[in-house]
């Protein structure tokens, strides 16, 4: 469970970085940017878990629910969000 969630997030970075580039958002500094990164990935971890099985999409929710990081209250600045929809489309 763990390491699966884990894994699964750290496998969303490579799209996340693309389409933080692709937004084009001013950060504050490397910290706001990080954490911004950070959220993206753990929300983008969790479309690509709900899209294999509704099973593993609540274990990964659950995973960072305790991890102090809930997926579904994440808000990311719009233009990221919308950067990172494109970047998970498939055939679009």
């Amino acid at each position: 469970g763990d390491v699966a969630a884990a894994m699964l997030r750290e496998l969303c970075y490579p799209a996340v970085r693309r389409a933080m580039a692709r937004a084009n958002v001013a950060f504050a500094d490397r910290v706001e940017a990080t954490r911004v990164s950070d959220r993206a990935a753990t929300c983008c971890g969790l479309e690509l878990a709900s899209r294999v099985s509704p099973g593993i999409a609540e274990r990964y929710r659950d995973r960072f629910t305790v991890a102090g990081s809930d997926p579904d209250g994440i808000t990311l600045p719009p233009a990221i969000a919308a950067a990172l929809r494109e970047e998970l489309s498939i055939g679009g």
